[in-house]
């Protein structure tokens, strides 16, 4: 792990460079080969996590309860210790969510290598010790932004606090694939993921909007497209991984837990 991180820190110290058009280029091709198998999954995450939400609400709070509290989810008209669940919840949620992504990050990989893949690849981080990793990041990534925009919500400090969320994102984008590819741990990887973005903030910042917009464009076909052009981005984080930290070969990947299916 220590050749790993050296070699991410050298880059971060040094620089890199990225073509705005391969880059985008790259990424589009990639999500030729995974959009349809990524598609159904982030459809069945989907009707899973409201099956179990709306089950969890019933026994709970009951449905008219639950539905009025989503409708009030605003951190502006919450108590504070309303706020403290809403973070907690937020905190738990991306947490264990955090190996789904990794998983379709490893889909783009795998897609990329001409390895096999299924929808069952997005849930393989839940087994590997990987896990761990992916969830303090994603905990902390998630206490920091949201955590502090919803306390600056709840004061009416609503565009700094978006502004912030919005910016801590953006910082840790490669802390995923930095924890997947490169084997580093939590903090580690957002450090290094800070560092990495600082150094091209404008090119990154310009791919992801033009991702956001084209992911967007889902939304007109009967606004479940949009569920097969999200796949769009993570094929986009995988691209500028490979593009800003070479992935040199498929047996230095297999001891850090993307093997073959």
């Amino acid at each position: 792990m220590e050749n790993n991180y050296n070699k991410v820190a050298k880059v971060a110290n040094e620089g890199y460079e990225l073509d705005f058009g391969l880059v985008f280029e790259k990424s589009f091709d990639n999500f030729k080969k995974i959009w349809g198998i990524a598609g159904v999954s982030f459809l069945l995450v989907g009707i899973v996590l409201l099956v179990v939400m709306f089950s969890v609400a019933g026994i709970f709070v009951g449905f008219t309860d639950f539905t009025n509290l989503l409708t009030d989810l605003n951190p502006q008209f919450m108590t504070s210790s309303a706020i403290i669940g809403l973070i907690v919840g937020s905190i738990i949620f991306a947490g264990l969510f955090s190996p789904i992504n990794a998983g379709f990050i490893k889909m783009a990989y795998l897609a990329d290598t001409n390895q096999p893949f299924g929808i069952n690849t997005i849930f393989d981080y839940f087994k590997t010790s990987h896990f761990k990793e992916l969830f303090i990041s994603a905990s902390a990534i998630t206490l920091i932004g949201s955590g502090l925009g919803y306390v600056l919500e709840y004061y009416k400090v609503i565009f700094v606090g978006n502004f912030i969320s919005i910016l801590v994102s953006f910082f840790t984008i490669l802390t995923i694939p930095l924890i997947i590819f490169s084997d580093l741990k939590a903090f580690e990887a957002i450090t290094m993921s800070v560092k990495l973005v600082a150094k091209r903030p404008f090119i990154l910042l310009a791919l992801f909007i033009v991702a956001f917009l084209f992911v967007s464009l889902g939304i007109f076909a009967f606004c479940i497209g949009i569920l097969f052009t999200i796949p769009f981005m993570f094929s986009l984080y995988y691209v500028i991984y490979k593009n800003i930290i070479p992935i040199e070969n498929t047996d230095e990947l297999d001891e850090i837990g993307i093997s073959k299916d």
